[in-house]
């Protein structure tokens, strides 16, 4: 027999014990034996595999075949422990052997010491002895989630107060501002009213003047009649026209109301399904609507003028001009030396200008 582990029982079975087993698991499964009891007497599926029901060995060698190991054990809840915030213990009138060389606390020594490190320690002149740290009865047993808890033993109302005041200042800030900016448009806004008032009493005198010279000239179907920048006149007749002159100099001094919102937009100006096609994701309309027209009466020609437009047709000839000497066995490359292509081309232009000059 083989030396088995320190408290594990290994039992060889004999072939004959081996086949009876086998056949006692096959008469439970089709049905015809019954199921096998745990210690607790519940049955067990005989379905299960036996690396399932059986016990490890470093668990419990003696224990018979079961589900227990396998269920969930709930954590039993105990009460929350907390160290005392804030409170102190008694106080040490003289320095005791064993007590913190720095500070004199009796509950923990100078390695572990919060306290600033003291250029005269305690130990030597018994002054400013701190007193003790409140220990509990039982030390608090954090288990693994507890030890890497960033927020444990946090304080929420302490927290909450500190938030509280800290909403209260920042409120308290905002309406004192809101308050001056609110003060600051009144009194902007009753100056504006003001120069608003000794403007209109200045310039009243001056606009009957104004609207009978303008008058005048309109008859005569001259309109270039230049008006001084003192000068605020509004006029709205049949034809929509608007005159207004003020004293600021950045406002225009003429302006016609006649601007026009119907224009026709360019997918409505050829409803013909064979037309120019529009795409209304990118809102472009590649060729034009309406070919047979005159480009220049079209509002919307479409958007292949542009290739044809600028600069567009000398790029293509230099581009051209690039793969010709490229096939007779230049080292050019438009993409590598735009600059050497830009300069050859132009030589070869001059070249032939005077050829057929």
């Amino acid at each position: 027999m083989a030396q088995s582990a320190p408290g594990y029982s290994y039992n060889r079975m004999t072939r004959e014990d081996y086949k009876k087993k086998k056949e006692l698991e096959e008469a439970r499964k089709a049905g015809n034996a019954p199921a096998e009891k745990d210690e607790e007497g519940r049955d067990i599926n005989p379905h299960i595999p036996q690396y399932m029901t059986k016990v490890p060995w470093y668990q419990d060698s003696l224990q018979k075949p079961s589900l227990k190991h396998q269920r969930y054990k709930p954590k039993e809840k105990k009460p929350k422990k907390w160290y005392k915030r804030g409170k102190k213990g008694a106080k040490a009138t003289k320095w005791v052997k064993g007590a913190c060389e720095n500070c004199g606390a009796r509950t923990h020594n100078t390695k572990d010491c919060f306290e600033r490190p003291r250029r005269k320690k305690v130990k030597f002149n018994n002054s400013n002895i701190v007193a003790d740290d409140v220990l509990l009865d039982e030390p608090i047993d954090f288990d693994y989630d507890t030890q890497r808890d960033r927020w444990n033993g946090v304080d929420i109302n302490q927290h909450s107060k500190l938030v509280d005041a800290k909403f209260k200042l920042l409120e308290a800030e905002r309406k004192r501002i809101k308050k001056e900016k609110t003060l600051k448009e009144m009194e902007e806004s009753k100056n504006k009213k003001k120069e608003e008032k000794q403007q209109d009493s200045n310039g009243s005198n001056k606009k009957k003047s104004i609207l009978d010279e303008y008058d005048s000239s309109d008859s005569e179907g001259d309109s270039d009649y230049e008006l001084e920048e003192d000068d605020d006149i509004k006029l709205t007749g049949d034809e929509g026209l608007h005159i207004k002159i003020a004293g600021n100099k950045r406002s225009r001094t003429t302006v016609r109301n006649l601007r026009i919102r119907e224009d026709t937009p360019k997918y409505l100006l050829n409803l013909d399904l064979n037309s120019a096609h529009y795409d209304p994701k990118s809102r472009s309309m590649r060729s034009n609507p309406l070919p047979n027209k005159d480009p220049n009466e079209i509002s919307h020609p479409g958007e292949n003028f542009i290739r044809r437009t600028g600069d567009t047709n000398s790029f293509k000839e230099t581009q051209r001009f690039a793969w010709e000497a490229s096939k007779k066995g230049q080292n050019v490359h438009f993409q590598s030396a735009p600059t050497q292509i830009a300069l050859g081309y132009q030589e070869f232009k001059e070249k032939k200008e005077k050829l057929v000059s």
